[in-house]
């Protein structure tokens, strides 16, 4: 019988034994109870190792997909990174050409200042109508 249940050499340690529980098998003279409680236990038991096998391989599953996540948000990170340089390139670009629309702009006013009277303008070319 021991072999067929494979009892252990040494019991399982518990955080705290159910007394109540010991004492009231030990009382106990009745074969045919023993026999019923020792199959309702045998029962629990191999309910709660089931139970015990999918947490694992839950746990598991869940680990890899928190791995995975973790993979997935650092490269999101690190693509965020890229775009914000990216985005400061282009800030830097359009400040640069306010920078020359506002001189050309400038130099425009300038231009049509320096040049008071009709007298100083220069003739602009007239395309040939031949």
């Amino acid at each position: 019988l021991d072999a067929t249940l494979a009892t252990p050499t040494r019991a399982p340690r518990v955080a705290m034994p159910d007394s109540k529980k010991f004492a009231a098998i030990l009382l106990e003279s009745n074969p045919v109870e023993l026999q019923r409680q020792l199959l309702t236990s045998t029962v629990q038991n191999q309910v709660l190792c089931e139970k015990l096998k999918r947490a694992a391989a839950q746990r598991t599953v869940l680990l890899q997909r928190l791995e995975h996540m973790r993979d997935q948000n650092d490269d999101l990170k690190f693509r965020l990174e890229e775009k914000n340089i990216e985005l400061e390139g282009a800030r830097a670009l359009a400040r640069q050409l306010e920078g020359r629309q506002r001189s050309a702009s400038a130099d425009s006013v300038e231009r049509s200042r320096s040049h008071s009277s009709m007298r100083d303008m220069e003739p602009l070319a007239l395309p040939d109508d031949e």
